[in-house]
């Protein structure tokens, strides 16, 4: 009252109000300032090793610098630095203390950030949100069936800071309807992907998982598995779809960079996401190509993530949180990136301009994405197909949980499936995307065993192993009579035009040959130069013939070559004893 009277301040009621005196010793100083900010009334908050605050607007985390603090403290949280009290006296003669402001020094405020006891004292923030999500509370459903009694209660985050959880959600979000009926969530979730090019079911349900994934962040302990969304033609709305998973609780879909030779760059952009608390990063519209990166490989199960700070010699050490987007044209994938992966696989028949979709189309465009009625309308679907698996006693996927990613198996791909939209975690085949060396590798061991492996002897007791050796020639032959590794093989075809040529095909000297010649063609089908037969030998061994076992058509477990050995020339098929 005072103050907006133009009066100054008694020293009593000054130092009743929220002031500092900067001539104190340092150490009072910041036990002065951290009785001010502990309480979490000025949101000022820890983050990993940085302290900061939250931007209203982005939700973006704002690091506190020495020299921000210095007038944050005064303009944002009214604690006045004061320099001294002057005694003065009002007219009638009775004394009065008035204030002289004064100001924090940037080595004062540097040491108070730096303290230890204000970084003890501090709220800590592990999340921010842009809109409310949802999280389990310590306390228990008391709702319903004896087995829903021994659930934790699953909640929506209400706005600002949660203790409990350790997230702040912006005030003035996106806000959507709570009370919604699922049903009516499902239906609009339907009709909104029902015109999209999905290969099989299982896309479709590796969709919803991937939106699920984003919305349910909080509920689930551990990494998520990479969401790839692969195309076969350009305009199939992949990256729209990866959108539609980020854009309704981030606001938007920012891209990162991708390279399939300059590794390092790519890790630039994890390191760069890690040290921002991502809750995502995007590699968006990758063309054609294998992806081989072990430091995407690395990403996708760590829980934590060391780098050094970009421009300096500092490591940066913290927690990851980000779920991984990638789009791309005919994308392949490695053996260690397969099993960390989950694939959308988009087949469209004709190109984009030639595709005729209904007029009940939900287009999403940049409009969509722009209208924040429609990013409520998905939130309250997300949120209705957690209530529906909530209000069924939760139940689990019936598939096993993902090696690596077991907390989010337990959740996400269970809740998709409760909402009917099919099995996430379903075995992905499809032969021209993904991991298609693995899928071919195992076609060929297959055919292998069904061809070359004789059937039991009937002299042979059930409970011995049955063995049987064939070579290395023999299995190229069938690769290529199958048309499987042509890249490295070559075709039958192939191997016949190279003859002549420097380390071409070589047929033995029996009589003059015909070009259709069945023993010719024999000949050039078990073929290969010793650059091929390493190449190839070293492939086979490695990712087939190293003692790994094989379960045949028939259903039959085989056992194919020995990790002992060297020697392709002879290849051991074991067919295992029978059990009793």
């Amino acid at each position: 009252m005072r103050e907006q009277a133009g009066l100054p301040a008694t020293e009593d009621e000054a130092l009743k109000a929220r002031v500092v005196k900067t001539k104190l010793p340092i150490d009072d100083i910041i036990g002065k300032i951290v009785g001010f900010l502990k309480s979490g009334e000025y949101e000022i908050y820890r983050r990993g090793n940085e302290i900061g605050t939250v931007d209203q607007k982005s939700g973006e985390w704002r690091v506190m610098t020495a020299r921000r603090f210095r007038s944050w403290l005064p303009m944002n949280c009214g604690i006045l630095p004061v320099e001294r009290f002057q005694k003065d006296e009002s007219a009638d003669g009775t004394p009065i203390w008035r204030p002289i402001k004064g100001e924090l020094t940037l080595d004062q405020a540097a040491t108070i950030l730096e303290s230890d006891e204000l970084r003890v004292k501090l709220p800590v923030i592990e999340s921010i949100h842009k809109v409310k999500l949802p999280v389990w509370r310590e306390a228990l459903d008391e709702r319903g069936s004896e087995k829903r009694k021994g659930f934790r209660k699953l909640e929506l985050l209400q706005h600002g800071y949660d203790p409990e959880t350790l997230t702040y959600t912006l005030r003035g979000g996106i806000d959507y309807d709570e009370a919604q009926d699922p049903n009516e969530g499902l239906k609009f979730l339907k009709h909104l992907l029902e015109y999209f090019p999905w290969a099989d079911r299982r896309s479709l349900a590796v969709q919803v998982a991937g939106m699920m994934t984003i919305f349910c962040a909080k509920l689930f302990r551990g990494r998520s598995p990479m969401f790839l969304w692969n195309a076969n033609l350009p305009g199939s709305g992949k990256s729209r779809l990866a959108e539609l998973c980020l854009t309704p609780v981030h606001g938007s879909a920012a891209r990162a960079g991708f390279s399939y030779e300059d590794k390092a760059e790519v890790k630039k952009e994890l390191d760069a996401a890690a040290q921002a608390f991502a809750p995502y990063i995007f590699f968006d519209d990758l063309q054609r190509g294998k992806i081989r990166n072990e430091h995407l490989q690395r990403w996708l199960t760590a829980p934590d993530w060391s780098c050094r700070v970009l421009g300096s010699k500092e490591l940066w050490k913290g927690r990851l949180y980000a779920m991984t987007a990638m789009t791309g044209n005919e994308v392949k994938v490695n053996d260690d990136l397969e099993r960390r992966t989950l694939v959308v696989d988009l087949f469209a028949r004709v190109s984009a301009r030639e595709r005729v979709l209904p007029n009940d189309t939900i287009t999403l465009d940049d409009e969509f994405f722009a209208d924040e009625n429609r990013m409520a309308q998905v939130l309250a679907a997300m949120w209705g197909l957690m209530k529906w698996w909530d209000e069924n006693e939760r139940p689990k996927t019936s598939d096993k949980p993902l090696d690596s990613f077991e907390g989010w198996s337990r959740i996400v791909p269970a809740v998709v499936e409760c909402a009917g939209f099919g099995n996430a975690l379903a075995p992905f085949d499809a032969p021209d995307a993904g991991n298609t060396e693995a899928r071919e590798m195992e076609r060929l061991v297959k055919l292998v065993i069904k061809e070359l492996m004789p059937p039991r002897p009937t002299s042979l007791p059930a409970d011995e192993p049955h063995v049987h050796e064939i070579t290395l020639q023999q299995v190229v032959g069938v690769a290529r009579r199958n048309g499987l590794f042509q890249e490295i093989l070559w075709t039958t075809d192939a191997v016949l035009e190279s003859e002549g040529d420097k380390g071409g095909f070589r047929p033995k000297k029996a009589a003059d040959f015909a070009p259709d010649d069945e023993d010719l063609r024999s000949q050039a089908e078990l073929w290969m130069n010793p650059s091929m037969r390493s190449k190839w030998g070293k492939m086979f061994k490695g990712r087939a013939a190293s003692g790994r076992y094989w379960k045949a058509e028939n259903g039959e477990v085989f056992e194919v070559g020995s990790r002992a050995s060297s020697d392709l020339s002879k290849i051991r098929l074991v067919r295992l004893a029978q059990k009793a």
